[in-house]
């Protein structure tokens, strides 16, 4: 299934990361708000450009390539504590959370009970991101650099708001 936005852009998720490519035109999700990919209103009208996405940086890159090895290997690590962590912990205090987070949001008809409970997950994640990054300013406050462990959590929690985002719900 495919999602497509105002400018006629198709992308294969419905919110798409920033290297997406549209799958009609391959230009990059960052981008696509400056290009249209509709066709022309009629025949006398030209199609619109189609532009050259620009490519990410190549191997011939040694500045990217050491950036590049160093998150591969951090996402990799990431991956294994996320699932050592939803092992120990589960997900029930993030659905309690999510639930209660849900009582923030206005009382718009527009959203769904499935984009309600979706919307507090996301803000209970936010919360917890919001928890680790003051104990990091705790830690500067006192004269002390944050744990490693503060911003590899950090990381965690954006990665599951974004699997949220994309999913719907947390397993």
């Amino acid at each position: 299934m495919t999602y497509q936005d105002s400018k006629g852009h198709e992308w294969e998720a419905q919110d798409p990361s920033d290297h997406q490519q549209c799958t009609r035109c391959g230009v990059y999700f960052y981008l696509a708000a400056e290009y249209d990919c509709r066709p022309a209103a009629d025949a006398v009208q030209p199609a619109p450009a189609r532009h050259e996405a620009p490519v990410p940086p190549a191997e011939s890159d040694p500045e990217w390539a050491a950036i590049e090895k160093w998150l591969r290997s951090k996402f990799e690590d990431d991956l294994q504590r996320l699932y050592a962590k939803r092992a120990e912990y589960g997900s029930a205090d993030l659905r309690v959370m999510g639930e209660s987070m849900v009582n923030l949001l206005p009382g718009n008809r527009d959203l769904s009970p499935a984009q309600r409970r979706q919307a507090g997950l996301e803000m209970a994640l936010g919360f917890y991101a919001m928890g680790k990054a003051s104990r990091g300013y705790g830690a500067w406050e006192r004269g002390q650099a944050p744990s490693a462990d503060t911003w590899r959590d950090l990381s965690l929690y954006a990665s599951m708001a974004r699997y949220v985002r994309e999913n719907g719900d947390w397993p």
